[in-house]
């Protein structure tokens, strides 16, 4: 699933999976000690904030019972998409506070971002 956020311009995306995946692999294995740190649990609800290209959420997909990736840029979260990332949604971190998504659904948070 994908929901549009009109602050963000798809024409103002300044973000490339391709590039972030060729000059930023390096950032999941990096923020894999955070998600050790975070312990998710199998009946846990987790919000993955500034997901990028989804590797490390589909790692959280795996250990908790759900998990919702965000991004700010339509290019990352279509690649997250295509990895099979379950709930991946463009939403700008900023904006969270006033999106349906602040309702305190869940029980932590995750960014390495």
């Amino acid at each position: 699933m994908t929901e549009s956020n009109p602050s963000i311009p798809v024409n103002d995306d300044k973000w490339s999976s391709k590039k972030y995946v060729k000059n930023a692999s390096f950032v999941p294995v990096l923020g894999a000690p955070v998600l050790q740190l975070l312990d998710p649990q199998s009946h846990e609800h987790i919000l993955d904030l500034g997901a990028g290209d989804g590797v490390l959420t589909v790692d959280l997909e795996k250990r908790c019972k759900s998990v919702v990736a965000v991004d700010a840029s339509a290019d990352m979260i279509a690649a997250a998409q295509k990895i099979g990332c379950k709930d991946a949604r463009v939403v700008d971190g900023h904006d969270l506070a006033d999106h349906e998504l602040a309702n305190g659904q869940f029980d932590a948070v995750f960014s390495n971002a």
